[in-house]
């Protein structure tokens, strides 16, 4: 049984450094950038191409301003074609 992980905003909020996948979107993440003392999250995506060695990589905007939810709609309808 497989078991579903939740993703709440607490978590992207606590994030300092790094990145974060999320559970539920495939090539879906969210990245850290700090400088000048802030801390800016910006959502990406990558997926590998079918049958290739390439990625299609494309940013969304920064967090909070685009919430989870809007991420995931802006992931899903993101065709990658081989």
């Amino acid at each position: 049984m497989t078991q579903k992980l939740n993703w709440p905003p607490t978590n992207v909020e606590a994030l300092r450094s790094d990145s974060l996948s999320d559970p539920h979107t495939p090539g879906l993440y969210i990245e850290v950038h700090t400088g000048r003392g802030r801390v800016t999250r910006v959502w990406k995506y990558r997926r590998r191409l079918s049958g290739k060695k390439t990625f299609h990589r494309a940013t969304l905007s920064s967090y909070p301003a685009h919430s989870i939810a809007d991420a995931r709609d802006w992931a899903a309808s993101i065709d990658v074609l081989p």
